[in-house]
């Protein structure tokens, strides 16, 4: 299985440890920042409100994970949703089991 990982860099030091934990079970993974892939619309550098999917189809198109993890929501998140494969959203799992 192959699993995009994407979250905040503030969070990367936990999500390598969880990825890393996936190649240990036999899986891969990729993990990205979320706004450095993809952003848009709300942002505090107004040349991010008008970015392409470019590089965040790009990224899907290389690596072809069959699940995608967020940590948070974000644009990564909602373009995740727009390309219609499986994905992972760490914040209601955490809602629904907290």
């Amino acid at each position: 299985m192959k699993l995009l990982i994407a979250g905040a860099s503030s969070k990367f030091f936990h999500l390598k440890e969880f990825g890393e934990a996936l190649t240990r079970a036999g899986s891969e993974y990729r993990l990205v920042s979320d706004v450095e892939t993809y952003t848009g619309f709300p942002s505090r550098q107004i040349s991010k409100w008008f970015d392409t999917k470019k590089k965040f189809n790009n990224l899907i198109d290389e690596f072809k994970p069959d699940a995608i993890f967020i940590d948070r929501h974000a644009h990564f998140g909602l373009a995740v949703l727009q390309s219609n494969k499986l994905f992972i959203d760490f914040q209601l799992s955490v809602q629904f089991y907290g």
